[in-house]
């Protein structure tokens, strides 16, 4: 990929509800149509589909591409590139969300779904972060949320096959983190970039 010289690198993060009213059709690229297809939850199949939709309005608008203009692959570690752009996908209980950008890129979406849970935390946390949890009296499942979104993120910039929870202190300046919400629902959305004062996020996009 070749990008013009001291030009800005933009991130460009684009967030979407999945409609209530709505008709799934194929999708452009047969091996993600193919991976639609075997899912078997039709929630995570509605999420898989219209997350697809979501990238390719995201690299048009940011990119001025035609998605049917693009190679698709897939890693190793099993995460989707292309040959014009970095590209990275999540969703979330109705929400899917897309950054794309001229270099590595993560993103991660969670709800705030869940109670404060020790077996979770002890799952998502180093054994420093679990110490810093059991102190908190107060916002323990925002300070939960938080570190697993960034994290998410991060493994998906990375392209690592396995997500670790080491000590994510050291991700200042290479993750943001924002709030967003659907329905009275808030969720926690994290971008792993090298670009964080670059990201744009555009959070109510119709699908």
């Amino acid at each position: 990929m070749e990008f013009a010289v001291n030009k800005p690198i933009f991130v460009d993060v684009y967030v979407a509800k999945i409609p209530n009213n709505f008709k799934i059709n194929a999708v452009y690229c047969k091996e993600r149509q193919n991976e639609i297809d075997l899912v078997l939850s039709g929630k995570v199949r509605t999420e898989k589909y219209f997350v697809w939709k979501l990238l390719e309005c995201a690299i048009s608008r940011t990119f001025g591409e035609k998605i049917e203009n693009i190679k698709f692959e897939k890693s190793e570690a099993g995460k989707w590139k292309c040959d014009k752009c970095e590209f990275s996908l999540t969703h979330s209980d109705g929400v899917v969300a897309v950054a794309v950008s001229e270099k590595p890129v993560g993103v991660d979406l969670q709800v705030e779904f869940f109670k404060e849970n020790d077996s979770v935390a002890k799952r998502v946390l180093s054994a420093v972060e679990f110490s810093e949890y059991e102190t908190l009296t107060a916002d323990k499942k925002g300070y939960l949320l938080t570190k697993w979104t960034e994290k998410e993120a991060l493994f998906k910039k990375l392209d690592k096959s396995n997500f670790l929870k080491e000590n994510s202190n050291g991700l200042a300046g290479n993750v943001k983190t924002f709030t967003v919400e659907f329905d009275g629902k808030k969720y926690s959305l994290s971008v792993a970039t090298d670009n964080v004062e670059n990201i744009r996020l555009y959070d109510n996009v119709s699908l």
